[in-house]
Order: structure tokens, then sequence, then C-alpha cells
């Protein structure tokens, strides 16, 4: 006598190819958000290496700069450690009286721009007193 056994049709375990589909997009979309991260933070740290690299030239700049009493009005420029520079003085005009008339002291705009190579620019602006020059 034969015996015929009837296989049943059992589950297979495992994915579904939409199920691997879903997986693969989530995945993707993880690894591109971290890349985007990744990518935000290294220019923020450019950018304040910079920002910070100018303010030394800034500074560096500020030391070298002639006597403040032989500073005269005008503009002059130059470049230091690959950052050009520029320092313009000028008459006060920031509104109100441009001087007293009895007074020994003018004001004066001086203003210095540091630019990176990067292309960032600061720029200081400040007003100092004067000591008239006695004729």
């Amino acid at each position: 006598m034969l015996h015929v056994t009837t296989s049943e049709h059992r589950p297979v375990a495992g994915f579904t190819m939409i199920e691997a589909l879903v997986a693969l997009v989530l995945v993707a979309i993880s690894v591109s958000a971290i890349g985007s991260l990744m990518f935000g933070s290294n220019r923020g740290t450019r950018a304040i290496e910079d920002h910070m690299a100018i303010e030394e030239n800034a500074r560096l700049l500020s030391t070298s700069f002639p006597n403040r009493n032989d500073l005269v009005p005008g503009n002059s420029s130059g470049e230091i450690l690959g950052h050009r520079w520029s320092l313009d003085i000028e008459p006060f005009s920031g509104g109100g009286p441009a001087h007293v008339a009895d007074s020994v002291w003018v004001p004066e705009t001086l203003t210095v721009k540091v630019r990176a190579p990067s292309g960032a620019t600061l720029s200081l602006e400040t007003v100092r007193l004067h000591r008239k020059h006695s004729d």
C-alpha cells in the first residue's frame, strides 16, 4: 500500500519586496539627514575659523599702526598675512555740531576694514578726539 502525504503550504519566512524597499528608503533618508548635519557642522566650523583669523589680523593690524598722534586724515591700505586691510580717517559726521568752537579737540571717525581671502569682512568703526594743531 502506498501512503501519500499531502504537503501543506506554510508561510515562507522573510520580507516581501515592498517591505525591503520601505526599509531601504528609511535608511537612505537617515543617511542623507546625517550627511547634511555633518556638512552644516563643517561649514559652521570653517566660518568660525575665518572669523577668528580676521579678528586676530585686525588686532595685529591695530598694534602696527603709527602712534595716534601721527595718524592723519585720509585713507591707507595694505595686506597682512593674506588679509587686505584699509584704514579711513575722516572728520566726524555723526550728527550734531562738528566741533565746539573754543575746544582744542576735533572729533574724527576711524574705520578699519579687514577682508579675508575667503571674502569675509570685519569692519570696526570708532570716534577719536584729535588735538587741534596749534597755529
